[in-house]
C-alpha cells in the first residue's frame, strides 16, 4: 500500500431534490487493497460509488486521483481516468465473444484497421489467467452463467491503467454447476494502481482487508 490514496474524496456531500443522499462522506482507496463499502439500503453507497466513477457530480467536497483535484463531467471522462464500475447485471453482448465483449471498444488492429483477432483472443486469455477462471475467451456469452457474465465484466476493468471500482453484490450463490461464484476477491496481488471498491457484501469483511461502513445521512 502506497502512503497516497490513488483514490479519494474528500467532504462529499449530495442531494436529489429534498433527499440528502451524502452528507460529508470522505473515502480514501489505495493501491493493493480491496476495500468493502458497507451499509443499510439507501445509505448512499451507490451515490457514492457513482460520484467516484462520473455518474453523478457531488454538491460539494473534493475528488482527488493521485493527489490531483479531478472532476468527472461523465463516465467516459472516468473511465479514461481507469475509474470503472462493475454493476450487478451484466451489460454484455449476448452473440458476441468473452474477448469481444472485453475489448469493446478497445480492440487491437492490424494494418489497414482490421481488428486483430488472435491479439484480442492472447489478451483476454491473459487477463482470465490473472483472475484465475477457466472462461474460453472465443466462446460466445450466451449460455454463461451469471456469475461468469460478472467475470466478464470484472474482467474488462484490467484493461483501463487506473483503479477500479466494483459496483456488484458479493452474496450471489455458485453457479448452477457449481463451479465459481461471483466475488470479486483479489485473485493475485493488484498491480500497484489497482484498487477494488466492494460494497452490498455480507461477506465483505472475508474478502476485503479494508470495510469501511456508510450510515444513512
Amino acid at each position: 500500500m502506497t502512503d497516497q490514496p490513488i483514490l479519494a474524496l474528500h467532504h462529499a456531500s449530495k442531494s436529489f431534490g429534498p433527499v440528502q443522499a451524502l452528507v460529508d462522506v470522505s473515502l480514501e482507496l489505495y493501491g493493493g487493497e480491496a476495500h468493502a463499502l458497507l451499509g443499510e439500503n439507501g445509505a448512499g453507497k451507490s451515490t457514492l460509488v457513482k460520484i467516484l466513477a462520473g455518474v453523478h457530480r457531488a454538491d460539494g467536497g473534493e475528488l482527488l486521483l493521485e493527489g490531483q483535484p479531478r472532476t468527472f463531467y461523465n463516465t467516459a471522462e472516468a473511465r479514461d481516468a481507469g475509474i470503472a464500475i462493475i454493476y450487478q447485471e451484466p451489460t454484455l453482448f449476448a452473440d458476441l465473444t468473452v474477448a469481444e465483449n472485453v475489448l469493446m471498444g478497445r480492440q487491437p488492429l492490424k494494418s489497414g484497421g482490421r481488428i486483430d483477432r488472435r491479439a484480442m483472443l492472447s489478451t483476454v486469455g491473459e487477463i482470465l489467467r490473472d483472475l484465475g477462471v477457466p472462461l474460453d475467451p472465443a466462446r460466445p456469452v450466451r449460455g454463461l452463467s451469471i456469475a461468469d457474465q460478472q467475470i466478464v465484466e470484472i474482467a474488462k476493468a484490467p484493461v483501463l491503467p487506473g483503479a477500479r471500482a466494483d459496483h456488484g453484490r458479493t452474496d450471489r450463490s455458485p453457479d448452477r454447476s457449481g463451479n465459481r461464484t461471483a466475488l470479486p476477491r483479489c485473485p493475485r496481488p493488484a498491480r500497484p494502481w489497482g484498487s477494488r471498491s466492494v460494497h452490498h457484501s455480507p461477506a465483505g469483511g472475508s474478502l476485503c482487508g479494508m470495510p469501511a461502513l456508510h450510515n444513512h445521512a
